[in-house]
């Protein structure tokens, strides 16, 4: 996909700029590879644009602003590799998130564990902190704290 991107910069020349389409394979290497390939597709582009730019016969009144061109290139394809890279990344997570909590979930009726989908048995504290990111806090509900803390007003008190 890089290649008929560079391929396609050369023909069309050096007066039309057609740098952007290069966030097309940047980002699909992002997307699906991960954030070194992306950033290795991102090292290439600027390395195939510079190739498109000099062969299609562009002259510049500088030979340094050929790098200069190049280094803006580079942070663009960088921004869009890391930024697509940190979204795949953030959608995978949520995602495994929503299947743990969607869908039937397993709970053993003997020691309330839970199964995941890849059958294993939780405890109900340990796999919501490890598929919803929650911190337990200990408490009792108020009818469990009225069956455990109140007074038996059936009896009479030693003090009366």
């Amino acid at each position: 996909m890089l290649v008929l991107v560079g391929y396609f910069d050369r023909v069309t020349g050096f007066e039309i700029s057609v740098f952007p389409l290069y966030a097309l394979p940047i980002s699909f290497a992002a997307w699906y590879f991960g954030g070194w390939t992306s950033v290795a597709s991102a090292i290439s582009s600027v390395c195939i644009w510079y190739w498109a730019d000099v062969t299609s016969g562009h002259v510049y009144t500088e030979p340094w602003v050929s790098y200069v061109n190049g280094g803006s290139r580079l942070v663009f394809f960088l921004f869009v590799a890391l930024t697509v890279s940190y979204m795949a990344r953030t959608l995978r997570r949520a995602r495994t998130k929503l299947r743990a909590f969607s869908g039937t979930l397993p709970v053993c009726t003997g020691c309330r564990k839970i199964g995941d989908h890849q059958d294993y048995w939780w405890e109900f504290s340990a796999y919501l902190r490890e598929y919803g990111n929650v911190v337990i806090q200990r408490k009792l509900c108020p009818d469990c704290a009225r069956k455990t803390y109140a007074v038996d007003t059936t009896r009479p008190s030693i003090h009366q």
